[in-house]
């Protein structure tokens, strides 16, 4: 039997191995994401900016934009990350399945 705690650390196996998650688990799942980590993550792209040679510079600017949009929009739409998570993680699962029997079969040859 698949516990939750197991879902939150490998969401894809657990649900290839028969966990039926609701809505509040993906839910759960997203929260979990987010971390005081990602705040010290998001802040220190930003001070790294300081030290980023000309060339790269518009490539790291997008990603420090890309990452303090995600992570300010998270406390406002992490219902909508849920959703369209919850949306894809039985065909990931189903893929998963497919590439282990493929492996399994390879292997009994």
């Amino acid at each position: 039997m698949i516990t939750f705690k197991q879902f939150l650390e490998k969401p894809v196996e657990a649900v290839a191995m028969g966990y039926n998650p609701s809505i509040i688990d993906t839910m759960a799942l997203i929260c979990s994401f987010i971390s005081r980590n990602n705040a010290k993550e998001v802040l220190m792209l930003w001070v790294s900016l300081a030290s980023t040679p000309l060339k790269h510079l518009p490539r790291d600017l997008l990603v420090a934009v890309f990452n303090t949009f995600l992570f300010a929009s998270f406390p406002f739409f992490f219902w909508l990350y849920a959703i369209l998570l919850h949306w894809q993680l039985k065909p990931m699962a189903e893929e998963m399945k497919e590439v282990m029997r493929k492996i399994e079969e390879d292997l009994n040859t």
